[in-house]
C-alpha cells in the first residue's frame, strides 16, 4: 500500500507572466492530485521563469493574494506545492526563493543558499537550510546551485531530512553533472533525491529537461524523456520507492 508520493513536475513558465503561471502549475497540482500525490516540486524560479533581469520588479513576499489559488488548492486537495519565486529580501536585490504551500494554508520560505557565479549580480544569497516534516518523512528544500556545494546536502542529512528535494534550471552542458551528483548525495546520504527542472527555455538557457528522482542506493528510478511536459514520481510501498512517470 502506498505510504507517500512526490512528484517533479517538469513545466515551462512564460517570462514574468505570474498570473499565467500560476494557472499553468495549477494544472500540474490537479493532475498530480488525481495520482494521490503527496508533494509535487516546480523549477526554480517557476512563478516568473528563470529571468535574472526582471526578478526585482517580480518579487514576491508570500503574503500576496496572487498566491490564494495555491492556497485554496494545497488546502483542498491535501497536497503540499513547492513553488519558485523571486523573494523579497532587506537588500536591494531579491533572494532566489521557493514558497512551500501547505494543505493548512501556512506558507513557509526557502531562500537559495549558493548562487551560481553571475546571479550575484541579481540576487542575493542566503543562510537557509530547511527541512520540514511531512506524514512520515522530512524534506529537504535545495534550489539548483546549491547541489554543488557538499555541504547542503550533508546539512539536509544532519537535520533529518530523508527527501532531498531541488528546484532546478538545468541546461544541456549542465546535466550530466546533476545526475552524478543527486546519484551520489542519494546514496551517501541514505535519501530520495528528487529534481524538477524546466521543460521550455529560459532566461536564454537551452534546458536539458530529464526531471529525475533517485532512490536511497543512488538508483534512477524515474525521469523525464528529454523536455516532454510531464510529471515524474515516486511511491514509497512498505519496503520501498518506486518510480512512474505521467506525461501532461
Amino acid at each position: 500500500m502506498k505510504k507517500f508520493s512526490v512528484a517533479a513536475a517538469q513545466s515551462g513558465s512564460v517570462k514574468g507572466n505570474i498570473s499565467e503561471n500560476i494557472s499553468a502549475h495549477l494544472n500540474f497540482i490537479d493532475a498530480a492530485s488525481e495520482h494521490n500525490v503527496d508533494i509535487i516540486i516546480f523549477p526554480e524560479l517557476s512563478l516568473t521563469g528563470y529571468e535574472p533581469e526582471i526578478a526585482k520588479e517580480n518579487m514576491l513576499e508570500g503574503s500576496e493574494n496572487i498566491l490564494n489559488p495555491f492556497i485554496d488548492s494545497a488546502n483542498k486537495k491535501n497536497i503540499t506545492i513547492i513553488a519558485g519565486a523571486p523573494i523579497c529580501s532587506e537588500y536591494d536585490k531579491p533572494y532566489i526563493g521557493a514558497f512551500i504551500i501547505h494543505p493548512s494554508k501556512q506558507i513557509t520560505v526557502y531562500r537559495k543558499r549558493y548562487l551560481h557565479k553571475g546571479e550575484e549580480l541579481f540576487f542575493v544569497p542566503s543562510q537557509d537550510n530547511l527541512v520540514f516534516r511531512l506524514k512520515d518523512e522530512s524534506i529537504g528544500m535545495a534550489i539548483c546551485a546549491d547541489i554543488d556545494n557538499p555541504a547542503h546536502p550533508l546539512d539536509a542529512k544532519k537535520c533529518g531530512a530523508t527527501i532531498y528535494a531541488a528546484s532546478v534550471l538545468m541546461s544541456v552542458n549542465g546535466i550530466d553533472d546533476a545526475y552524478n551528483k543527486f546519484s551520489s548525495y542519494a546514496k551517501q546520504y541514505k535519501m530520495l533525491a528528487v529534481m524538477a527542472n524546466y521543460a521550455i527555455n529560459t532566461g536564454g538557457f537551452i534546458t536539458a529537461g530529464k526531471s529525475g528522482i533517485w532512490n536511497e542506493n543512488g538508483n534512477l528510478i524515474a525521469s523525464a524523456e528529454g523536455t516532454e511536459t510531464t510529471l515524474v514520481i515516486a511511491e514509497k510501498d512498505d519496503n520501498s520507492w518506486n518510480g512512474r512517470k505521467i506525461k501532461m
